[in-house]
């Protein structure tokens, strides 16, 4: 349910980034709605490494056992990872599977928190260096 609920978020979160909201259409081919899907993939993959940590144990927390312990657990993880980015970024499978790029949610983040006042802004020209 939780996953569910946090998936959700990320979907709706990306989407009002990119000024939709409820009662609007949205077509399957929007950019904005491919980021929303990658962001609720990832989602889903984010909460699967919580879940698994989670179920480590019956009665220890996670601080207790570490989070370094398990090496299997690690390689699993880290083997997803590197699926869920191969499937964002390698252009075929992201057509397959209609998803884009997350590059543009960071872009999008930032500048809405530049525009809140949270982000300073930086001097032009360090701005512009690479």
């Amino acid at each position: 349910m939780l996953e569910t609920a946090l998936s959700l978020s990320g979907y709706l979160f990306v989407l009002g980034l990119a000024g939709w909201h409820l009662g609007l259409p949205l077509e399957s081919s929007n950019s904005a709605y491919l980021t929303a899907t990658a962001m609720t993939l990832a989602g889903i993959v984010a909460c699967q490494f919580g879940n698994a940590f989670a179920c480590r144990s019956e009665y220890d927390s996670i601080w207790r056992l570490g989070f370094t312990t398990n090496r299997m657990l690690i390689g699993g993880i880290v083997i997803e990872v590197c699926l869920l980015l191969i499937l964002i970024y390698v252009l075929p499978l992201r057509s397959m599977f209609g998803l884009a790029p997350l590059l543009l949610l960071f872009e999008e983040c930032r500048k809405a928190l530049r525009r809140s006042g949270g982000v300073k802004s930086l001097h032009p020209t360090r701005a512009m260096q690479f």
